[in-house]
């Protein structure tokens, strides 16, 4: 039978399932190291694909420049 008390049951599940989720301070300076890291090496992977999207580009016009010279 319907108590009226979903939203009140919901919202103690869901401290709980936080309560039993959070991590240490150890745990906490680990992940924000690793999180730094993968920030980091994400944006030197932008960086390489933009170089490498340079370079295909300036191939391409160095083909087509010998092709229509060619013709």
């Amino acid at each position: 039978m319907y108590k009226g008390t979903l939203i009140d049951d919901l919202m103690a599940a869901v401290e709980r399932t936080e309560s039993s989720f959070r991590l240490d301070q150890e745990q906490e300076s680990k992940l924000a190291y690793w999180y730094a890291v993968a920030q980091s090496e994400l944006a030197n992977l932008d960086l390489q694909n933009l170089d490498l999207q340079n370079l295909d580009l300036h191939n391409h016009n160095f083909q087509n420049h010998n092709l229509a010279g060619v013709a």
